[in-house]
């Protein structure tokens, strides 16, 4: 229950997220933050590890995440390095989280982002801006190392612009690593090949479409990790 059930409401966006954890409790990490009726916190990170010690970090790491966030909105790689400080200090030195955290503006659609170590989101242009075609795919890289690993990691964060019909997909090792019996890795060109074949479904839609596919995939094998997917649409005007 430490994880959204209901997806935030905002005009201009549409979400959709799945989650499945290995065991019974995991330790992957999504949350939905609202500011206010203009702003919200997009978190997706992955701690360390599988089990009970992991999902109590991942407690931690969300309760330091709640709580810090209302005097950092604007002041994304200032809120991670800071988030880095108290993490190290709760941590053994094997510990640590990978972590994505954004800030999205629902009305001007910026997102101002810090990727610390984990997988890169991937952002799907929608060719409903003039810079872009619907052929572009950007990874959101920009960022640091995860947090917890070393004290005093500095962190770095970048500004994108948003455009109606973009879609962003954030997702935990376990979508992307999951395994068939053939030991063969489901991989990024899967799941970017599934997006960009879905982007006129809502975000709800293409998270069941990946999760489907994902499990057509695995069939009968076992996961060996936990499975976290957030999907964000911006909606065309």
């Amino acid at each position: 229950r430490l994880l959204p059930s209901q997806a935030p409401d905002y005009p201009r966006l549409d979400f959709g997220f799945f989650y499945q954890s290995a065991r019974e409790v995991g330790g992957d990490y999504y949350d939905f933050i609202p500011f206010s009726s203009a702003q919200m916190g997009l978190a997706v990170a992955d701690v360390s590890g599988k089990g009970l010690s992991s999902a109590l970090l991942m407690a931690s790491l969300q309760g330091l995440v709640r709580t810090n966030l209302a005097v950092r909105q604007g002041e994304v790689a200032r809120f991670v390095t800071e988030l880095n400080d108290s993490f190290y200090k709760l941590t053994a030195n094997n510990r640590y989280a990978t972590l994505f955290f954004a800030v999205v503006d629902a009305c001007d659609l910026v997102l101002n982002y810090v990727n610390a170590g984990q997988n890169p989101p991937l952002l799907f242009r929608n060719g409903t801006s003039p810079e872009h075609d619907r052929s572009t795919t950007e990874s959101l890289e920009c960022g640091g190392l995860p947090v917890g690993l070393f004290e005093r990691c500095q962190y770095r964060s970048e500004r994108v612009l948003l455009h109606g019909g973009d879609v962003l997909v954030a997702y935990t090792d376990g979508v992307v690593e999951a395994l068939n019996r053939q030991q063969e890795e489901f991989g990024e060109a899967r799941l970017s090949d599934i997006v960009r074949s879905s982007l006129s479904l809502s975000a709800t839609e293409i998270c069941k479409r990946i999760a489907e596919r994902l499990q057509a995939f695995v069939a009968e094998g076992p996961q060996w990790d936990d499975i976290t997917l957030v999907v964000m649409k911006v909606k065309p005007e």
